[in-house]
């Protein structure tokens, strides 16, 4: 099936004067330019009739024959749009036509990779399969087939993709990589690391990158590793460390695989002060700058290279307390580590961590848990207006449990971010009764029931750390 869609602006017709006010009839407007056209082929048929795998595909114009073959065709549907505001009067419309396609059987992959990731994908996995399964007389040509569609899949790869390193799933490069490893197709696997995976990935993607590489020679997936982690550190420390850790497990105890320079660039790379460990794109989901994970994998990678390098590690996340959180990000991490029964290399920099965790925590277990005796409460409001600074005085009002605010919508609206945002142990509710409604602020005790769960939660951390 031809399908051809065109967009452009639209022209009142000349019977238009008679007919004012029916912005429904076709004949009020007449197609002016195309602004937007586009050709593209589905729902294929083989010669036999059967149906084709082959997904939707571009055309182009000058594909058809004979040339202008599709110059006066009838239009199967057409609408058009009266103008709204600052744009004028549009209309689409389309054309479907059967049509039989054909192209030289040598070039039929160069097609396929019209139809994107989407109709390449399923299809090499087939070819891998096909390959893998095969007779060893065919195998040779099947392969041939995988690595040339591969190539042309890498030739179109899409120049700006936005990437995902937060998936649970592997991503296409990833996909695409588990593909090349079964085949061991060791070029196309090089060009993947270098030109794809190199501009970020995420962990959901190092099972296939581990696959990969290991089709390499071990100076070759050295020099690719860290050429991964020196273009992707910024934007996927996570997936980078959790490599390392990986890649130092299989292979740092080989003597032909050292990862001591890719160990020295990630640590160069972690952040500090203000920088955070996340990607320059804009659309980068909002979350911890450093989750717990990247530490633990920092000294489990760093401490089978070389311990001095996780010990190092270790030293420059403490020094940067407000970027690796004690309970976000260390304590979570240490703990983790410690139910691990092996942390080769690591002894002295899990040591150091766990030491300055077990101090954090005891020093919060020993400030009193006493409920308060009386109404008195944390009065730090950030704002200065007249009726939070009301607001202020009941906070540490010792005897007033209740304040009533009878104001407009905008002020009590105002009063309960004020509360919301000083985090005040403070409920609110709305007396609809009489105008206009009144705010009831109620005191609670919440600060005081976190720090009790905040004792229980710190009670298993420090028996965990110090079992």
């Amino acid at each position: 099936m031809l399908t051809i869609e065109e967009s452009g602006a639209a022209e009142y017709a000349d019977t238009y004067g008679s007919r004012r006010g029916r912005w429904d009839a076709v004949d009020a407007f007449e197609a002016g330019e195309v602004f937007e056209r586009s050709v593209t082929l589905s729902d294929w048929r083989r010669p036999d009739g059967t149906a084709s795998d082959l997904g939707e595909i571009p055309g182009e114009e000058d594909e058809i024959a004979p040339p202008g073959a599709c110059a006066d065709l009838a239009p199967d549907e057409e609408q058009f749009h009266e103008a709204t505001g600052n744009e004028g009067a549009s209309f689409e419309r389309s054309y479907r036509r059967a049509a039989l396609v054909f192209w030289p059987r040598a070039r039929l992959f160069a097609v396929l990779s019209q139809a994107g990731l989407g109709a390449t994908l399923p299809y090499l996995g087939d070819l891998v399969r096909r390959w893998a399964a095969a007779d060893p007389d065919c195998r040779g040509a099947l392969w041939r087939d995988a690595h040339d569609l591969a190539e042309h899949m890498v030739g179109r790869w899409p120049k700006h993709d936005w990437r995902d390193t937060e998936r649970k799933e592997p991503s296409e490069a990833g996909q695409m990589l588990g593909l090349l490893a079964d085949l061991g197709d060791t070029a196309t696997i090089e060009t993947v690391l270098t030109g794809i995976i190199a501009g970020g990935f995420g962990k959901a993607d190092t099972d296939a990158i581990m696959a990969a590489l290991g089709q390499l020679a071990p100076l070759r997936r050295v020099a690719l590793i860290e050429l991964i982690v020196a273009g992707s550190a910024a934007g996927s420390l996570g997936a980078c460390a959790d490599l390392l850790a990986r890649a130092a497990a299989a292979w740092a105890t080989s003597g032909d695989c050292d990862l001591t320079g890719v160990a020295t660039r990630l640590l160069a790379a972690l952040p500090s002060g203000a920088a955070r460990a996340t990607p320059p794109s804009a659309w980068h989901q909002s979350g911890p700058a450093v989750a717990a994970g990247i530490v633990a994998d920092l000294v489990l990678g760093l401490g089978a290279i070389d311990p001095v390098l996780a010990e190092r590690a270790i030293e420059h996340v403490l020094a940067w307390p407000k970027v690796y959180g004690m309970d976000a990000v260390l304590v979570p991490a240490a703990r983790g580590l410690c139910r691990l029964e092996v942390v080769r290399g690591a002894a002295a920099a899990l040591a150091r961590l766990r030491t300055a965790c077990l101090a954090h925590l005891r020093r919060r277990m020993a400030e009193k848990l006493a409920a308060p005796t009386d109404w008195r409460r944390d009065s730090q409001i950030p704002c200065r207006c007249p009726r939070c600074a009301d607001l202020a005085r009941f906070l540490a009002d010792p005897g007033a449990s209740i304040w009533v605010l009878k104001a407009a919508e905008a002020e009590r609206a105002h009063v309960q971010h004020s509360i919301r945002q000083a985090g005040s142990d403070v409920d609110t509710t709305t007396d609809r009764s009489g105008r206009p409604y009144r705010l009831v602020c109620t005191k609670n005790q919440a600060s005081h029931e976190r720090r009790l769960r905040q004792r229980q939660r710190d009670l298993v951390a420090v028996a965990e750390l110090t079992a």
